[in-house]
């Protein structure tokens, strides 16, 4: 696969990028393509929109969830690797 740019050539752009050019004329000056940019916000757009709410109850419904994955599935590190329900009924008992 042929490269498009050398090395030399990327460290310059970056250091160029660090000055705080704008990305738009950045893009410009080097034609760039936008293409690739918009089509990873159209990506991170669908996944924002897979986790739309749609009404309130829907978010109850949704924050419920996570909740209980959160309290009740995940291990966590800092309470010795057991889940959150767990570790609180070890406290309970003591």
């Amino acid at each position: 696969m042929k490269k498009r740019f050398s090395e030399e050539q990327v460290i310059g752009f970056l250091r160029e990028a660090e000055t705080g050019i704008p990305v738009a004329e950045f893009h410009r000056k080097h034609a760039f393509s936008d293409a690739k940019r918009l089509k990873e916000r159209e990506t991170e757009n669908t996944r924002l929109n897979e986790r739309w709410l749609t009404s309130l109850q829907h978010a109850r419904i949704v924050i419920d969830g996570w909740r209980c994955e959160h309290n009740e599935e995940r291990p966590k590190q800092s309470l010795g690797g057991l889940i959150s329900t767990a570790y609180a009924k070890t406290l309970i008992q003591k």
